[in-house]
């Protein structure tokens, strides 16, 4: 062969060797096996869980995944929630003080490792017939007179503390889904505070019988993080799932 030729032929090989390589039965008993509990915030769940959870059975079929949703993670209650629990791997929200302060105190622990995906932010939902759904922002003296439905699980304390006392008429609600709030919100009976990410996929949103305005001077961003044991305490198929999760998260990105 030509001196090119001789180039592409030992790619060739290579090619070959590598496919030879991924029929070879004796890989299989390399692939990751064990438990894994993931304890999860709904809304990952919802829109990411089920599609890792099919990539992790394909890709490792002795790993066993339950993946649990709780509604609400406080921030004083992480680290003791996850010495207990026999969930070792966390996925939740918190808001950016919230986080600062978990990180200085898992900084303190050295026992568990974080990691963030991209800032998401919360909005105020209104219905479109509510003459300050065309507004490109709202003030935070002109919500006095909305009637809010409050999501509890939403955030932490941190996050909706400055932002609430603005609104004289809450009410907390543990209705099932965002979609059935944001039928109240499109009926003007109520306004709702939300992540875009939760409500991005809903039909009142996406028809437009809702829109989304940012509160003036309250950005209120959401940071969603994998919480999961240092390297030296973590097993192999904890490894896998991580990563699997940041991978997840590295796709979160692109739709914030």
């Amino acid at each position: 062969p030509t001196p090119r030729g001789a180039e592409v032929l030992n790619e060739c090989h290579i090619i070959i060797d590598l496919i030879a390589r991924w029929h070879d039965p004796s890989r299989s008993s390399q692939t990751v096996k064990g438990h894994v509990q993931i304890t999860s915030i709904p809304i990952f769940s919802r829109i990411l869980g089920l599609d890792m959870l099919i990539r992790l059975k394909q890709e490792h079929p002795g790993l066993t995944i339950h993946f649990e949703e709780r509604k609400l993670f406080l921030l004083e209650n992480l680290l003791p929630l996850l010495a207990k629990s026999t969930a070792r791997i966390l996925v939740g929200s918190l808001s950016d003080p919230e986080r600062a302060v978990l990180e200085y105190r898992l900084g303190q622990t050295g026992d568990w490792s974080m990691c963030w995906s991209s800032t998401d932010a919360l909005f105020l939902h209104i219905s479109a017939r509510n003459p300050l759904a065309s507004r490109e922002f709202l003030c935070p003296d002109e919500l006095s007179e909305l009637p809010l439905l409050f999501y509890p699980d939403s955030g932490g304390k941190f996050g909706y503390h400055d932002i609430l006392r603005y609104f004289t008429s809450t009410q907390t609600y543990n209705i099932s889904t965002s979609e059935l709030v944001l039928d109240m919100v499109a009926e003007n009976l109520s306004v709702a505070l939300a992540s875009r990410l939760v409500t991005d996929r809903t039909a009142p949103v996406s028809s437009g019988a809702v829109k989304r305005v940012p509160i003036r001077g309250f950005p209120m961003p959401m940071n969603y993080y994998v919480l999961y044991p240092s390297q030296p305490n973590m097993t192999a198929a904890e490894q896998v799932v991580v990563e699997e999760l940041k991978r997840c998260f590295t796709a979160l990105q692109g739709t914030l």
